[in-house]
């Protein structure tokens, strides 16, 4: 089970927000099983416009599955789950059809995932994994796509010299990288990072 609280501690510091702004994410009373394990329970979050949330917890406590329900692959076994972007404020993402969430996904969600293997295709090349995800605006413009994907590999810190080589000649810190580009490709209204900098150096 995932628990969620804050620090016990007599100081306490409000990340600066603007009056009257509304959350951009409202997860309310997530809960999910498999099987007879129960993965998390009432867990509740809310991030605001440019603030950094982070889950802390030991493995196996449900921090990737609560990614995983906040980037829309699984739907919960109960909870409700709000965005606050055009089109969608107010409403539950996990009312929607499956081709709706897929949209919002696409267009407002940029993750990387702690396994890169998850994220990537390993046989594409690394200009061509982070081009897949803006041809999903309906570019089809080689020069725009590959432009718009050296602009995201270096975002990422990424040596544009080896943007034409598949993820898997690649270390797994180069792949991570790679991921970081895609999930920022479309500039997302959501980032969602799951131990994004194994194998980084700082």
């Amino acid at each position: 089970m995932l628990v969620i609280s804050a620090p016990q501690s007599s100081q306490h510091f409000d990340p600066p927000r603007l009056v009257g702004t509304p959350p951009l994410v409202q997860a309310v009373g997530l809960s999910k099983r498999y099987g007879a394990i129960e993965a998390v329970t009432g867990v509740d979050v809310e991030a605001y416009p440019g603030e950094v949330l982070g889950i802390v917890g030991e493995s196996g406590s449900g921090k990737s599955t609560v990614l995983r329900l906040l980037n829309l692959e699984e739907m919960p076994d109960s909870g409700a789950y709000r965005l606050d972007i055009p089109n969608l404020s107010g409403k539950n993402l996990y009312a929607l059809d499956r081709f709706a969430r897929r949209e919002v996904q696409i267009l407002n969600i940029g993750v990387v995932y702690q396994n890169p293997h998850l994220g990537l295709r390993m046989r594409f090349t690394s200009s061509g994994n982070v081009a897949e995800r803006l041809l999903l605006t309906g570019e089809r413009t080689f020069a725009t796509l590959r432009q718009a994907a050296r602009d995201s590999l270096a975002l990422s810190e990424f040596p544009l010299n080896r943007m034409d080589d598949p993820p898997r000649v690649l270390s797994g810190g180069m792949q991570q990288r790679v991921q970081l580009a895609k999930a920022l490709a479309l500039k997302p209204a959501l980032l969602l990072l799951d131990e994004p900098t194994t194998g980084l150096d700082v």
